[in-house]
């Protein structure tokens, strides 16, 4: 996501990002719940590891936290691009969190908590738990 400018009011940081489309969750709801086609579901895919593969990379070693549908936009409604959005509950890959230990990764239906420090963590793993979890929604039909 492309930061444009930034601004302090009333003594509130405000942040100016480009303008993007609606969300995933937002194209689902728009098919009544009945899933996309798994044709649409492998782009998302494809960029959505990219995107995460970046963000672990050493240089910038981020785990987004909060992946769902609400947090992947449409970069244009025409078109497949997808961008992240909300790295307001993401931590750093190795660091402790808050209280010091557990970082959390957030999703519609289940919530992937692990232990960051002291214990055998692996962030891929979790990540891709969560990244399973927001690509099996854009594919279930709801009832």
């Amino acid at each position: 996501m492309r930061l444009l400018r930034h601004f302090e009011h009333r003594k509130h940081l405000c942040l100016v990002f480009e303008l993007l489309s609606y969300n995933l969750y937002d194209l689902i709801r728009n098919t009544n719940f009945k899933g996309i086609s798994l044709n649409l579901i492998k782009k998302f895919a494809q960029q959505l590891c990219r995107s995460l593969v970046f963000l672990t990379s050493p240089e910038v070693s981020i785990i987004h936290c909060d992946l769902k549908p609400e947090n992947i936009l449409l970069k244009n409604p025409k078109r497949t691009a997808i961008k992240l959005i909300d790295f307001g509950s993401s931590c750093n890959i190795g660091k402790t969190v808050g209280s010091g230990r557990v970082c959390m990764l957030w999703s519609r239906h289940a919530r992937v908590s692990s232990v960051a420090s002291r214990l055998s963590f692996h962030a891929s793993l979790v990540v891709a738990v969560a990244v399973s979890d927001v690509l099996s929604q854009m594919g279930l039909t709801w009832f």
